[in-house]
């Protein structure tokens, strides 16, 4: 891919402002304060916008570095790029409020549709992270964040796995990572969930059991005293209610039936006597005798107590039954109603219990999940010791080419010890002169770059020569005027253009 046109329509210091870039070195220079860097930032901007972030120790996000300088409302530009042979127009509007971007294809004359995937195309699947580290060199910034070694994991673990990238290692493990955090959370609003009906249930319980111990006490009173009725009878009661015909009907049921008979058997009687009588005198008053009688044996039939109802030996009048022994009955009832109340509520418990310990099945799914992740770290850790020889071999050349076969090899531990070997040995990062270290990184850098995207992408660097002196500026120029790359280099020293103009006569 190749720059074609930057369009800074309000970006910065510039307002419509146009440059122009051809295949090979670019060389941009300006004084100090003339825009170089805003200019270096607005590459990075058009491919990827602006992060939500702040900058490093307080500084503010380049966001608010870059807003225009006139017209902060108008924040925008566009950029054409050549890939594929193909000519494509990215254009961005850069207020959070309206910000958008549009990716027209000039060639086929026709608007795409502008998604990380057709973005990714154009940048060979980098994304910022690996393009900051990589291709784009900003000012002072020579050496790569922390992020670089697994940038390069990634992206060896593709290769390896694929062949083309498709593989991406991080993407796979922070899908990981979000189902092990939906787990987590899961389980943890179960755990709630059942901690809260477990309470309740419990406070239940502890209730239901509450009252069937005062309903046992109540009953151990009422049965005390039930008891003691039962077995010491009241006396005064009883000499007080003998001879009440109302409190002994039985007594009274009898002696009216007594009488009746008595009566009838007179009347029966004096109805014979009559009829043997020869007076009629006597005759009509064995009669009338007769007759009376008749008339109290109905009337005492009639009002004899029970009458029209059968008496059952074996049955108690409800009347009569004492009320302790009544209530002890109802209290009998009630214990039983609470005690199965108490049953079923801690069936509930040791249910939800069970519940709770189910939650082991979750702990289950996030070992399962740990383990892959283990397994896939472990597998490119594998690849990485396989693939990782390609990226040191290349870097280890680039170095060679830049210091003319004075550092040989570079060598990266498993502390992340960067080593250069030397025909003193291998040394250490910080036992090197900074142009020489500067050296490394670049080599560094370009060998990674290539790793991913070969020679496609061009390199975007912002004075990054400062540490070289010329005899190092000049071999750096020369490895890359002998590439394929587009090379675009902003500077404030006009030493670069005079040594590519040595190189290239």
């Amino acid at each position: 891919m190749n720059i074609l046109e930057l369009n800074l329509r309000h970006f910065g210091k510039f307002e419509d402002h146009t440059m122009t870039f051809h295949p090979g070195i670019n060389i941009v220079y300006g004084p100090n304060e003339s825009g170089k860097t805003t200019l270096h930032a607005f590459i990075r901007a058009m491919f990827f916008g602006f992060s939500s972030q702040r900058g490093r120790a307080g500084r503010p996000a380049e966001y608010e570095l870059r807003k225009p300088w006139t017209d902060p409302a108008y924040y925008e530009g566009s950029m054409r790029v050549e890939y594929g042979g193909k000519v494509y127009r990215i254009e961005r509007v850069f207020n959070r409020h309206e910000k958008n971007v549009r990716l027209i294809g000039e060639t086929d004359a026709r608007e795409l549709t502008a998604s990380a995937d057709e973005m990714n195309a154009l940048l060979m699947g980098m994304n910022e992270a690996a393009f900051v580290n990589t291709v784009f060199i900003r000012q002072g910034a020579m050496p790569t964040d922390d992020t670089m070694e697994e940038i390069l994991r990634n992206y060896m673990m593709r290769m390896k796995q694929t062949g083309d990238g498709a593989l991406n290692l991080e993407e796979a493990c922070g899908r990981l990572l979000t189902l092990r955090k939906q787990q987590e959370s899961a389980e943890k609003e179960e755990k709630n969930r059942i901690g809260e009906q477990i309470a309740q249930k419990e406070m239940q319980l502890e209730m239901t059991l509450e009252q069937l111990e005062r309903q046992k006490s109540e009953l151990r009173t009422v049965s005390g005293g039930a008891q003691r009725a039962i077995d010491v009878p009241d006396h005064s009661r009883e000499s007080a209610e003998r001879g009440s015909y109302r409190d002994e009907p039985e007594k009274v049921r009898r002696l009216y039936a007594v009488l009746t008979w008595m009566c009838a058997l007179a009347a029966f009687l004096g109805c014979i006597c009559a009829l043997v009588t020869d007076t009629l005198p006597m005759r009509l008053m064995m009669l009338a005798l007769a007759f009376i009688l008749f008339a109290v044996t109905g009337a005492l039939s009639y009002l004899r107590p029970g009458r029209g109802e059968t008496a059952s030996p074996d049955k108690e009048p409800e009347e009569r039954e004492d009320p302790d022994l009544l209530r002890t009955r109802l209290l009998g009832e009630e214990i039983s109603k609470t005690s199965r109340q108490a049953a079923a509520l801690r069936e509930e418990l040791n249910g939800l219990y069970d519940q709770s310990a189910a939650g082991n099945r979750h702990a289950s799914e996030r070992e399962a999940i740990d383990l892959a992740l283990e397994r896939i770290r472990s597998l490119s850790d594998q690849i990485c010791l396989e693939a990782g020889d390609d990226f040191d071999e290349n870097a280890s050349f680039i170095l060679s080419a830049l210091t003319d076969g004075r550092y040989t090899r570079i060598a990266v531990d498993e502390k992340r010890q960067i080593r250069v070997e030397c025909e003193d040995g291998l040394l250490g990062i910080d036992q090197i002169s900074a142009g020489t270290a500067d050296q490394v990184y670049f080599a560094m850098r370009l060998a990674a770059g290539e790793l991913m995207s070969g020679e496609n992408l061009p390199l975007i660097m912002d004075d990054p020569f400062r540490n070289f002196d010329d005899e190092r500026l000049e071999a750096a120029l020369r490895y890359l005027e002998e590439g394929q790359r587009q090379v675009i280099l902003f500077t404030g020293q006009k030493r670069e253009a005079r040594i590519l103009e040595k190189i290239r006569a």
